[in-house]
């Protein structure tokens, strides 16, 4: 909060959003990457390209690209140009290629575990990428989902409805083989439920999310629904606390288990410590 005895409740919600934000944003440095879900459109160079992002495997001829980012839900879209000017884009059909590795949800769902388990690489059917061009000879364009969803209320929900309006609606609906979506959590105090998504109006950005099953419960605006590991959550909290502390709080306590604080020894250094420890699973490696 703003020091001073005369601070506004629009200043103190400015301090505690740039708190947010700031915490946020430690997250992401620590794990080398956004956690929440995103649709990422990359650009790739090869085969032979150097750091071995883009090979062929030997053995069956297939294409695989190592992405920037984990755990890789879905791949939408790739194509395919030699590596000159003009581009000539050869779209490759869908069902010829996919995650390496797919992430395997809790209870069916398509969002991963709290393990930070998943895949980083994508398989392409064999003949569109080959060494027939050389080294660097073709350029490739990957449009694929990632991460955790993440989202939160944009309006009002009623107890019983099946459908909600939300700021972000990626990776939320099912793709692939998928029976539905993904599965997440209301966070609402006392009126927290458990959500699956059967669809979404949009596949990025704001849109309405369909429930598998009705809403037990009515929702305010704001309320955050997501699929993060409830680790990532605490370390954001926690790389919050720090920053509070670095600000001029004079101090500050996270709860670990009922009845025991946590994170307050050490100051802001040994928050951001506790912080960094919770997303050890969730770092991005390659």
């Amino acid at each position: 909060m703003p020091p001073g005895r005369l601070s506004t409740p629009a200043a103190n919600f400015a301090a505690v959003t740039n708190l947010a934000a700031e915490a946020t944003s430690e997250c992401v440095a620590c794990c080398n990457q956004p956690l929440a879900a995103d649709l990422a459109t990359e650009t790739f160079h090869g085969p032979g390209d150097g750091a071995n992002r883009v090979t062929v495997q030997n053995g069956s001829g297939l294409g695989r690209i190592m992405l920037q980012r984990f755990a890789v839900m879905a791949v939408l879209s790739v194509m395919v140009s030699p590596n000159t000017w003009p581009r000539q884009w050869t779209t490759v059909p869908a069902g010829q290629y996919g995650p390496e590795y797919a992430p395997i949800g809790p209870w069916g769902s398509q969002a991963p575990t709290a393990a930070g388990q998943g895949g980083q690489a994508i398989l392409i059917q064999q003949g569109y990428l080959t060494w027939c061009r050389g080294r660097n000879g073709y350029v490739i364009q990957v449009q694929y989902l990632h991460g955790w969803p993440h989202t939160a209320l944009t309006a009002d929900a009623t107890a019983g409805s099946a459908t909600i309006t939300v700021d972000d609606c990626t990776g939320w609906a099912p793709v692939g083989a998928s029976t539905f979506g993904a599965a997440g959590v209301i966070y609402d105090g006392a009126a927290q439920e458990a959500v699956n998504v059967s669809a979404s109006s949009v596949t990025a950005g704001p849109g309405m999310l369909t429930l598998t099953a009705p809403l037990a419960s009515p929702h305010q605006a704001g309320t955050l629904i997501s699929s993060l590991p409830q680790d990532v959550i605490w370390g954001a909290a926690l790389f919050a606390g720090a920053a509070a502390l670095t600000r001029g709080a004079s101090s500050t306590t996270t709860r670990d288990t009922p009845g025991r604080g946590s994170g307050g020894d050490g100051g802001a250094d040994g928050l951001r410590k506790a912080a960094m420890g919770k997303l050890v699973n969730y770092r991005r490696t390659i």
